[in-house]
């Protein structure tokens, strides 16, 4: 019996890791700022002052084509590939023991996990007198967060307890209608502002106080005691013991007229936001700024539900759920009593259902910037980014460099040093072909092409070589792209030189031979 028990035992352990791991692959593949930070020196295309709302294009009148005029996705986890793989033994983590625990070993307390989507439906902007311009739009933004602790991934662990308190998970869905205005102030100074009216369409917030799970051999057993907030469609249904009987989305998602119509006319759900932006002309090469993005919250008031959620069970008998054959290691499991055992672990949730609004933060951003023009067509700048995340600081420090080709085609290319994340390589296009600009910008570029490539070991122990190195830095992609008609060019390049003619010091024919000031324009 004894025997029979520690065969099960590893047979769990070695289901458990290969399904945590699997998890794990499909989260850093697939899972995440809601514009990429690649686009914050194009200070020529209108997408700009999402980032800075000080920012504003070259052009008389901009309109965005509704829909692609401004796409964004993003992906992104804690975990990279990296992690995944280790590049000394050349093996991933799945491979063994060994490197599983390394891989488990080396994760934060709790590993998040995000995505992002920001899609415009309307936007434009034109130019107003005495240096002002003004902007008008509107946005839908999905973002979806969960954290895993680093618990989870010791589940094949069975001889401790777990605690998966650090669990949580946060989507949110609304629109944004905003009115956005930058002025020049002066020859050097320029401010700008955007304000929002965010109209919340749906929002679930889940964390737990406690998530106790027993997994050891002889017994199985949880604790949790956490709580949900939910506004939308959606309604949990509650047997008079509080029992969660079944989850009813009250929104037909297979009509697509239906869900646009409840996703543009709610206005249930309402909060404000605001962006600050300045720029600043230090020198006529030189050019500081600063912006402070997405300060705002939302109140959720319509179709709310506040869940508190407690749950106790303990449970035997795994021998009758999983066998395995001890001649030819065949797993079997029993459909029927993992039925039984589900619905036991149902009736022993117990859920107490209020209807209290409330309300959640958007995650503010801090932009400061200085961009030096080496040339009338190249420039370089460093970007310093800021990101609050519930309690949590995330720092980058983006370095740039910008080329203008005759007006029609613009090129950038940055490195991102993550100072609690990883490293990555991005870049932009902006191509305008008459009145039609077009662009494209990823702040992740994953993988490289590397003489040498790179030696996989397989499960088999086979040792595999590939032609490229493996991405070990990628735990994050994001893209973004867009179309807007331009007119009237407002010429600010031929501004910008009248200014440093201005700014520039004025140097007597016979004073060049000594002077060390030279300006690249």
């Amino acid at each position: 019996m004894m025997s029979k028990t520690l065969k099960y035992a590893q047979t769990m352990k070695t289901v458990i890791k290969q399904g945590l791991l699997a998890l794990m692959l499909l989260s850093v593949i697939s899972a995440k700022a809601q514009v990429a930070t690649s686009l914050y020196f194009m200070d020529n295309l209108p997408q700009s002052s999402i980032l800075n709302p000080a920012f504003s294009p070259n052009y008389n009148f901009y309109f965005g084509l509704p829909v692609i005029n401004n796409t964004y996705v993003s992906m992104s986890s804690d975990i990279g590939l990296g992690n995944l793989y280790n590049s000394e033994s050349a093996s991933f983590a799945w491979n063994s023991q060994e490197d599983y625990t390394k891989f488990v070993n080396d994760l934060p307390e709790v590993s998040f996990f995000s995505t992002e989507l920001n899609t415009n439906v309307f936007s434009m902007g034109f130019a107003l007198n005495e240096g002002g311009y003004f902007h008008l739009g509107v946005n839908h933004r999905i973002d979806v967060l969960f954290g895993l602790p680093r618990a989870f991934f010791k589940l094949n662990d069975l001889t401790v307890n777990h605690d998966l308190s650090g669990f949580e998970m946060s989507s949110r869905w609304y629109s944004e209608y905003y009115m956005g205005f930058s002025k020049t102030i002066n020859d050097n100074l320029t401010v700008g502002a955007k304000f929002k009216l965010l109209a919340g369409i749906a929002n679930a917030n889940m964390a737990f106080d406690r998530f106790d799970f027993n997994t050891q051999s002889d017994q199985w057993s949880y604790n949790i005691v956490g709580a949900a907030d939910i506004s939308g469609p959606i309604d949990v249904i509650l047997d008079d013991d509080g029992v969660p009987q079944e989850v009813v989305n009250n929104l037909e998602t297979d009509d697509y007229n239906e869900v646009i119509n409840f996703a543009a006319a709610n206005f249930s759900n309402t909060g404000f936001g605001v962006d600050l932006g300045v720029e600043y002309q230090v020198i006529p090469q030189l050019k500081l700024s600063a912006s402070l993005v997405d300060l705002g919250k939302i109140n959720w008031k319509d179709e709310v539900q506040n869940l508190n959620i407690t749950g106790e069970y303990a449970f035997n008998g795994l021998e009758d759920i999983i066998t395995t054959d001890t001649d030819d290691g065949v797993v079997a499991v029993n459909d029927n009593a993992i039925e039984d055992l589900t619905d036991t672990i149902s009736n022993s949730i117990h859920i107490d259902k209020s209807f209290n609004v409330f309300d959640n933060r958007l995650s503010p951003k801090l932009f400061l910037a200085a961009e030096y023009e080496l040339t009338q067509a190249l420039s370089v700048g460093a970007l310093y980014k800021t990101r609050f995340v519930r309690d949590e600081v995330r720092q980058n420090l983006y370095l740039n460099v910008n080329a203008n080709f005759k007006r029609f085609l613009t090129l950038g290319a940055n490195y991102n040093y993550g100072f609690n994340s990883q490293n990555s390589y991005g870049g932009v296009i902006g191509l305008r072909m008459a009145a039609f600009y077009l662009y494209f910008a990823a702040d992740v570029i994953p993988g490289y092409a590397a003489s040498g490539g790179s030696k996989v070991t397989l499960p088999d122990g086979e040792l595999l070589e590939l032609p490229i190195s493996l991405p070990s830095d990628f735990n994050a992609a994001n893209f973004q792209f867009g179309v807007n008609i331009t007119l009237g060019e407002r010429r600010r390049q031929m501004a910008k030189r009248e200014r440093k003619e201005k700014l520039a010091p004025t140097l007597l024919p016979q004073d060049l031979e000594n002077s060390s000031i030279y300006y690249p324009f």
